[in-house]
Formats: C-alpha cells, structure tokens, sequence
C-alpha cells in the first residue's frame, strides 16, 4: 500500500505524514524492492513491489 501509494506520485513527505513511515524507511524500502530479483529469475530485473493484474498500470520512478 505504502509503496504504490509512492508510485502514485505521493511525495515522501506526504506518505510519513499520512501512514507514519519516516522517509529513510521508506527509501530503504525502495532500494531493496529495486535490486532484488524475482524468485527463479537469473537476470537480475527487479521484481514489482506487489502482485499486478490485468489491466494494472504500473509507473515506477526513477532515482
């Protein structure tokens, strides 16, 4: 929720406010979702933060 709430243009600041997560929290989170693989996967992409389903736009930013 906090994660697509951040990939939804939320500013960090508005996410620690709304859902009481601190920014360094939040960043950390983000660092890991993104150099993690996807189980099985031997390329080394990033697996999305939660499951996507049909017809699901998904807008990742960019650091």
């Amino acid at each position: 929720l906090i994660i697509k709430a951040y990939q939804e243009r939320s500013s960090m600041r508005g996410i620690e406010r709304t859902h009481g997560v601190c920014r360094q929290t939040l960043s950390a989170w983000l660092k890991k979702i993104r150099v993690s693989p996807c189980s099985g996967c031997e390329t080394g992409h990033p697996s999305p933060p939660f499951a996507l389903r049909s017809g699901d736009n998904l807008y990742v930013p960019r650091t």
